[in-house]
């Protein structure tokens, strides 16, 4: 017997003994907390309503919309996973971002709408297959991330069906003028002295800023460094200080000119990739560059016996991963890379495999796959092939 039907003789046998007021009991002990928690996040999203309205009146409803909702460097990876949509012939992607410059001369034909969670909730009520391909869970008891083995646009691109292979790299694209006015100093190296100041930042991804200090005293007579960041990141003494002065696209665009950037990882670190710069990336041991990272970077890593732990914001061990690196090994690390500037970034790639999925989608040129929206609730969306995307575009 299906769930809808033992629910409907559940339903007759209350009838029968309790009549029409125990029905309405019943339903309103078993909908009723659902349905004023739905009832809740849609009032509190009744602001975004004309605007999902109106883009459902002039486009009609998505084929596929993805969202992130996280930070910066979250909605920069998404555009790794519009672009390999792109290569198998899928167009027309609604691209729900809360930063749409992110998106400015990177849309194509998909539709980039600067929307935020709310429009999301009107997206799942009226039935959108709108998907958040998040790449790591948060474990509130640990106090840690719980991510995937495999590198997260892998996992990102995984969630929304993408099978074969891929290439592990975010895109922002400058005009002319912007790349232009990426140089501010000559011989240009840009450093962020902190992330803490990121929506989900992690204070055990955070080096020292005394031993970022180190490295500009040591490197100061090579390079002119450039700081980029937020207000709140420690001032480093004889940089140029650009600390809550510039646009995200400005600090693509000083990333673009800059010889290396220096920092931790997070969204500066997915930026200059996406614009080609190498860096100098202090990992420690919370996570595996394998993980997150890309090999034209000098990754840091220590391999204490605890990591990666994925913790957030706790560490019984005093960040001993951390001090394990020092100003010495960043500035060696900073020599090398410089030595590399005029060699081109290596293109990290990644396959999906069929077996990843189910195994029709392998098969079929239109496999149709269950995946969790942004509420946990199975939408579909089409597993297509690399090898058919030709085909695809031509249909």
């Amino acid at each position: 017997m299906s769930r809808l039907a033992r629910k409907f003789a559940t339903f007759q046998r209350i009838a029968r003994e309790r009549g029409v007021s125990g029905v309405l009991d019943a339903a309103a002990w078993t909908y009723g907390p659902a349905m004023w928690r739905r009832g809740a996040r849609l009032l509190a999203s009744a602001p975004a309503l004309p605007d999902t309205v109106r883009a459902r009146r002039l486009h009609g409803a998505p084929r596929l919309a993805l969202g992130f909702f996280g930070g910066i460097g979250d909605e920069l990876l998404l555009t790794t996973v519009v672009h390999e949509l792109r290569r198998r012939g899928r167009h027309g992607t609604w691209v729900f971002t809360e930063y749409p410059e992110l998106w400015a001369n990177n849309a194509g034909d998909d539709l980039v709408l600067p929307w935020d969670r709310r429009h999301a909730t009107w997206a799942e009520a009226f039935g959108w297959n709108l998907i958040l391909p998040h790449y790591c869970y948060y474990d509130e008891a640990r106090d840690a991330d719980i991510p995937s083995a495999h590198h997260i646009l892998r996992v990102m691109c995984e969630r929304v069906g993408i099978l074969g292979s891929i290439t592990r790299k975010p895109r922002i694209v400058l005009t002319a003028d912007e790349h232009a006015s990426g140089e501010r100093v000559p011989d240009q190296v840009a450093i962020q002295s902190a992330g803490l100041a990121a929506r989900f930042a992690a204070k055990t991804k955070q080096w020292f800023p005394e031993r970022y200090q180190g490295v500009v005293d040591a490197m100061r007579g090579d390079v002119n460094f450039v700081q980029l960041g937020s207000t709140d990141d420690p001032p480093l003494t004889g940089a140029l200080d650009l600390r809550g002065r510039t646009t995200i696209r400005e600090s693509a665009a000083i990333l673009a000119r800059s010889l290396a950037f220096v920092g931790q990882v997070g969204m500066p670190m997915h930026l200059a990739r996406a614009v080609d710069c190498r860096a100098v990336i202090v990992y420690g041991g919370r996570e595996l560059p394998a993980q997150t990272g890309y090999s034209g970077n000098e990754n840091l890593y220590v391999p204490v016996p605890c990591s990666p732990c994925w913790k957030v914001n706790t560490c019984p061990y005093d960040l001993e991963c951390l001090r394990e690196v020092t100003t010495d090994d960043v500035v060696a690390a900073l020599r090398h890379q410089l030595g590399r500037v005029d060699e081109p970034m290596p293109v990290d790639t990644d396959v999906i495999p069929s077996d990843t999925l189910p195994a029709r989608a392998a098969l079929e040129s239109r496999a149709v796959l269950q995946v969790p929206n942004v509420y946990g609730v199975p939408v579909e969306v089409e597993a297509v092939p690399p090898a058919q995307a030709a085909a695809r575009a031509a249909g």
